[in-house]
């Protein structure tokens, strides 16, 4: 019989040996960075025919439409593994925008045209492009 002690290492050994010989996970290809790179695409557009629209005096600089797609890019870099550099300017751009929309809400609010929850709201979605912001640059 095997001494406890090498009965363990034998153990030991075998396991490891098992794991070495197991197939490895088969490589895939990430199509979800590819629709990822559409989203991308598709946002640019959107926000291109979003600025038509203001350019035409058909659409408030400050209607929540930019917000979500901008919201929506953050989101599709991510998700396309965009570098670091990229995610930060699209990050900026949004802190700029939350902090552009959280006055705009605030001046609705004096003026009686927006709710506290609103000015909530905006504020809340300033803070979260802060820490998101903050996040990236510390990555």
């Amino acid at each position: 019989m095997f001494h406890p002690a090498r009965r363990t290492s034998l153990l030991i050994a075998v396991v490891a040996l098992a794991g070495s010989l197991a197939p490895a996970a088969p490589t895939v290809p990430d199509s979800s960075v590819d629709l990822a790179r559409k989203q991308v695409a598709l946002v640019d557009q959107a926000l291109h025919d979003l600025e038509t629209l203001v350019k035409s005096d058909q659409l408030s600089k400050n209607d929540p439409k930019f917000g979500t797609w901008e919201r929506r890019r953050i989101e599709a870099l991510r998700a396309s593994k965009a570098g670091k550099e990229e995610l930060i300017a699209a990050l900026t751009r949004y802190l700029d925008l939350t902090k552009r929309t959280e006055e705009y809400t605030a001046q609705l609010f004096r003026g009686g045209e927006a709710s506290r929850i609103d000015v909530h709201d905006a504020e809340y979605r300033r803070l979260e492009a802060e820490i998101w912001l903050t996040q990236e640059q510390a990555r």
